[in-house]
Formats: C-alpha cells, structure tokens, sequence
C-alpha cells in the first residue's frame, strides 16, 4: 500500500487498470488468436479467480476453445496462486 500511496499513487491507479477495457476492446482478436492455434493449449485455473469468476467463466472458456484441456486448482485458489 505505501508503493501506492507513493506520489498519491492512489488517485490515479484506476486509469493504470486497463485489462478490463483491454478485454473488452481486444475480445475477438485474442479470442481468435486462441480459437486458431494448432498446439495444445492447457489452462490452469483457480476457482476463486476473482478477474475470471467461477463458474462463468469456465463455462465460457470450454465452450470457446473446446480442444483445450483445463485443469481447476483447489477451491481456495484465486487468480494468482504463488
């Protein structure tokens, strides 16, 4: 929190959260990009992902990218699991 803070870091970190708008804009190019691969794609997923939710999102993805393989790490993993 004091990295952010820092120089009032924190009135400006919304404007440096952009992933939502990037994915929203940039949906059917990286989607299309996925979709036609010719390798294996494997996804590791944390249900407690709070940027992709359980279990929409899942749902979406094996529906979008079907040859994929998906494995769903225990409940109480999130979107970053270190």
């Amino acid at each position: 929190w004091a990295g952010i803070r820092n120089n009032d870091g924190n009135l400006v970190i919304d404007s440096l959260l952009q992933y939502i708008n990037q994915r929203k804009k940039f949906r059917r190019r990286w989607v299309g990009a996925l979709a036609s691969v010719t390798v294996p794609i494997h996804f590791i997923y944390g249900p407690m992902d709070p940027v992709n939710p359980y279990p929409e999102f899942l749902e979406l993805y094996r529906k979008t990218l079907p040859r994929s393989t998906v494995s769903i790490l225990d409940d109480h993993i999130s979107h970053y699991p270190q």
